[in-house]
This record gives C-alpha cells, sequence and structure tokens, in this order.
C-alpha cells in the first residue's frame, strides 16, 4: 500500500536518498542518516522515522513511482 509523502517527507527522501536506485537503497541512506544526528535535532529525527515507516510500508513499486527531486 502506497502511503503520500508529505511535502518535507519528499523533500528529506530526495535530499538523502539521491543516489539510491532502490527502496532498499533509500531505507539503508536514511538509517544511516539518522545514526549521526544528535540529540538536539528531534524533529529531523522523527521526519527521518516517519519516511523510514512509509517505506517500509510501501512495495519497490510504488517507490519506483516516486517523483524524488527536491521540491523547494
Amino acid at each position: 500500500m502506497k502511503k503520500e509523502l508529505t511535502f518535507d517527507e519528499g523533500n528529506l527522501l530526495a535530499i538523502y536518498s539521491a543516489e539510491a536506485k532502490t527502496r532498499q537503497q533509500a531505507i539503508a541512506a536514511l538509517e544511516e542518516v539518522t545514526q549521526y544526528l544528535e540529540a538536539d535535532e528531534m524533529e529531523l529525527r522523527s521526519l527521518c522515522q516517519d519516511v523510514l515507516g512509509k517505506l517500509h510500508a510501501m512495495t519497490d513499486e510504488d517507490y519506483l513511482t516516486l517523483e524524488l527531486s527536491p521540491m523547494i
């Protein structure tokens, strides 16, 4: 089941998983970023966790349909 990404979630995914070609690579990229976040970066940590939850819930096919360019 595909879950829609919010504006902020889409930007986060586009920025931190720019090189990811697969859903699993995107998950790995965000998990790596998350481990380097400081204690005062709770909002960013929460956003990363939300995106990771959605990535885990979607299929590889759903991931491939995402438009992953920063929406700035």
